[in-house]
């Protein structure tokens, strides 16, 4: 196999599969597929683009007027100038999907998904080009840097990024304007601040670099508890919410359950996917409308009618109830 191909299969597969897990992973209400694929693309080309020509020019910048010192300048680039332009570069995608696609975000779950499928799709591209460029440094040396970008940090962009995303999902449910501007920053900062961290102690020898994998493994375990926490919060919102909506003859009480079992909803996954299984996709998209309008709902209460959640609601209800009728139905006649 070719040296590109080898770049190109281990630099971006490893990448796909960790973002169709964590999409795979929002059973409650997931994002939509072609807008997770958008802006992993962005990752991929635009802010990969954007990063390499404002670091050139960032690095030439600082060298001609601040960091005459070549090795300070090659160390600056490490922790200073590439986590800045990258982590910008790709927070640009999380502020144009905040400003155009917010209804998209229902949960701190997704701006963790928006943010890390970001970070992927950079990932990949940057993994690509690095095991290119370290192709002929023999089959060993190159075997140990794949090992290293693709699997032990393999993560590490998506959970950069992740961190932005926290940001703007938590300043989406916040009606104080302070907060709606200093969440998104605070997320950005933290996104560069773990970055550098991780760049200074990877070219600090073999003692930082296993230090930079405990570090930035105990983040990653501490967002993957967030997402669980995460997804809890979103059941028990179901919960809450489509009790009114069985009061209110919307679902029946039957249906109500079903759409808050995690065991359903894998099943129905699985069924989905079959040609005989009509009956099973209508239910899915019935449980997945029934999370939106329980999100929608806690949405309403939790910041206002700030984006026309109240609208959305309603039609959301209308679309649910349709749904339901059309399950009793299919149910009787079975």
């Amino acid at each position: 196999m070719a040296l590109f191909e080898i770049a190109l299969v281990t630099g971006l597969l490893p990448m796909l599969v960790y973002a169709a897990a964590l999409w795979w992973l929002d059973h409650w209400e997931r994002e939509p597929l072609k807008l997770v694929a958008a802006v992993f693309l962005w990752g991929a080309v635009p802010a990969v683009l954007t990063a390499i020509i404002s670091s050139t020019l960032l690095e030439r910048a600082l060298s001609v007027s601040v960091i005459h010192n070549p090795a300070t300048m090659v160390a600056a680039t490490y922790w200073l100038v590439a986590p800045l332009t990258e982590e910008l570069s790709k927070g640009a995608a999380l502020l144009f999907l905040y400003l155009w696609f917010r209804r998209e975000i229902d949960s701190l779950f997704d701006g963790v998904l928006y943010g890390a499928a970001i970070g992927f799709g950079f990932a990949a591209v940057e993994n690509v080009l690095y095991f290119i460029g370290f192709g002929g440094s023999g089959t060993l040396e190159l075997t140990l840097l794949i090992f290293l970008r693709s699997v032990a940090f393999g993560l590490n962009h998506a959970f950069f990024t992740s961190l932005t995303g926290l940001g703007f999902a938590f300043a989406r449910f916040q009606r104080r304007p302070v907060w709606k501007v200093a969440a998104p920053l605070i997320g950005l900062a933290l996104a560069m601040f773990f970055h550098g961290l991780h760049n200074y102690l990877v070219i600090s020898g073999l003692p930082g670099l296993v230090l930079s994998f405990l570090v930035t493994w105990f983040g990653i375990f501490w967002v993957f508890v967030l997402l669980m926490m995460s997804l809890r919060h979103q059941g028990q919102l179901l919960q809450k919410h489509l009790e009114q909506e069985v009061e209110l003859d919307v679902i029946t009480a039957a249906q109500a359950r079903t759409a808050c079992s995690l065991r359903h909803r894998l099943f129905l996954g699985l069924l989905a996917g079959r040609p005989s299984a009509e009956f099973s996709r209508n239910d899915r998209r019935l449980d997945q409308l029934c999370a939106k309008l329980a999100l929608k709902k806690h949405q309403l209460a939790k910041a206002g009618n700030l984006s026309g959640e109240f609208h959305e609601i309603l039609t959301l209800r209308q679309e649910v109830a349709a749904l339901s009728r059309d399950h009793r139905l299919r149910t009787d006649t079975a």
